[in-house]
């Protein structure tokens, strides 16, 4: 009980201590924004003489240049306030576990497997949208360096097709090695990213014009006729302002394709929907691509989507690569149905650790620790539901928590037991969801009893309360 006690006062003290963090990084942003909106209408004209001494050959800044100064101006203060009311949020506890319900949302990571980082790769993803879109949209005023990185066979075009073809070798990668058997849903989507891999090299290779830069033909006449570039590629066969409303209007439907297929994978996590959709943290880029559709050039855009890709089929190919690597080092059992001599560790433990199929069959395991706990020893809880055996009282019911628990995988806070004996415990509960390879949904439940800290809580503020009326009537005499 000292360990647990010390362990809750460490993680409360953390958790304090980010939220002070948080909550003075927001305010200094917030003020940061401020000032620059004060310096553009208060300030502005001091402002555009210095602008002018340090980047004007000639002193002046005209008429169109003030107007993009005020533009960049306005266009900072408005990021910089939203960051700021970002961090406040996040300084919340319970909005950021909000925010961090979403951006951690990934149908894979319901289904046992490993993703990486999601906020890395929600910062990776959408920082490098961001980038290249303010490189486009800046490049006249960025230099000539710049504006050649955007040109025909430039840099960025050889960016797009090595993200593209890494992408490609990605996916083909992760669909060769797919081994996990989670029922028909992850096996049709061992095909369609297989699929995946091969609509992404075919791109890679129009890229490059694989019939002249790999095959070293020349193009046909019958296709130079109609093909504006003169290039050997599929695409080029279309009219050039056919092909441009075709791109934008990929561009603009993509988003909403992407948040079609995230909400489907939160409404349905099993389904092969769910299986192959993009995780909730690349969903920022996907609408920067989206809004981006009607106002950048397609070259663009198709550096864009490469991104996109990049981050997904690497995503696709950790979890693969981390489930092959847990399955080669371990045996396929289900913990659940592990003895006491095979799980010496969890006998051990002083938290009751507790796994049950999620509408299925009941408890499955049952360690000691719960035995001492409840009361029940675990040939009497094998095959019982928890909820019932222990007459589980929490706010917002159990059926709130199970669906809590079938949409994001995991579960944390307060629940009321009553032991075999009568007496109500109070623990402090994790519950994570464990998909099975036969198909089955486990759930891991770790209790610990936190009944005395609690108590001895609510003591205290009742010595308290009894203080401050004391205080209150010494005070009126």
């Amino acid at each position: 009980m000292i360990t647990g006690t010390l362990s809750d006062r460490s993680d409360s003290s953390h958790s304090e201590a980010l939220r002070s963090r948080l909550l003075i990084a927001g305010k200094g942003v917030i003020l940061f924004g401020v000032a620059l909106l004060l310096v553009r209408f208060a300030a502005f004209d001091p402002l555009v003489r210095l602008v002018a001494d340090l980047v004007s050959p000639d002193g002046v800044v005209t008429a169109t240049g003030r107007g993009q100064l005020t533009r960049l101006m306005l266009g900072m203060s408005g990021l910089v306030l939203l960051t700021g009311a970002f961090l406040l949020v996040l300084s919340n506890a319970r909005w950021r576990g909000a925010v961090d319900s979403v951006v951690r949302w990934d149908a894979l990571r319901q289904r046992g497997l490993e993703v990486p980082d999601p906020y890395w790769a929600l910062a990776g993803s959408a920082g490098c949208g961001a980038l290249i879109v303010a490189l486009w949209f800046w490049q006249g005023h960025l230099g000539a360096v710049v504006e050649a990185a955007f040109d025909k066979e430039g840099f960025f075009e050889d960016v797009t097709f090595v993200l593209e073809l890494a992408a490609a070798a990605l996916c083909a990668t992760a669909a060769i090695r797919w081994k996990v058997r989670d029922g028909m849903a992850l096996r049709i989507a061992r095909i369609l990213y297989a699929l995946c891999a091969l609509g992404l090299f075919f791109v890679a290779m129009e890229e490059i014009n694989w019939g002249q830069t790999l095959l070293g033909f020349d193009t046909p006449a019958s296709w130079a006729a109609i093909n504006y570039q003169h290039q050997t590629s599929v695409h080029n066969l279309l009219d050039r302002g056919a092909l441009n409303e075709a791109t934008e209007l990929l561009a603009v439907a993509f988003g909403f394709v992407v948040l079609g297929m995230i909400g489907w994978s939160v409404r349905a996590p099993r389904s092969f929907i769910a299986a192959i959709a993009p995780s909730a943290s690349l969903a920022p880029l996907a609408m920067i691509i989206s809004a981006g559709g009607v106002r950048l050039h397609p070259e663009v855009l198709e550096l864009l989507l490469s991104v996109f890709f990049a981050f997904y089929s690497y995503r696709i190919l950790v979890a693969v690569g981390r489930t092959a690597a847990i399955r080669a080092g371990a045996p396929d059992v289900p913990l659940a149905r592990a003895s006491r001599s095979g799980n010496e560790l969890l006998e051990y433990t002083h938290d009751a650790i507790i796994i049950w199929e999620l509408d299925g069959a009941g408890v499955l395991y049952w360690n000691s620790a719960a035995e001492r706990l409840y009361g029940y020893s675990r040939d009497e809880a094998r095959g019982r539901i928890t909820h019932e055996l222990l007459k589980t009282r929490l706010a917002g019911g159990v059926g709130n928590l199970e669906q809590t628990l079938a949409r994001f995988g995991i579960w944390v806070g307060e629940l009321q037991h009553i032991t075999r004996d009568g007496r109500t415990v109070i623990v402090d509960a994790r519950l994570a969801l464990m998909a099975q390879d036969n198909g089955r949904w486990l759930v891991l439940e770790v209790n610990r009893d936190v009944t005395d800290l609690k108590n001895a809580e609510a003591e205290r503020q009742a010595v308290e309360r009894q203080l401050a009326e004391l205080r209150s009537r010494h005070a009126q005499t």
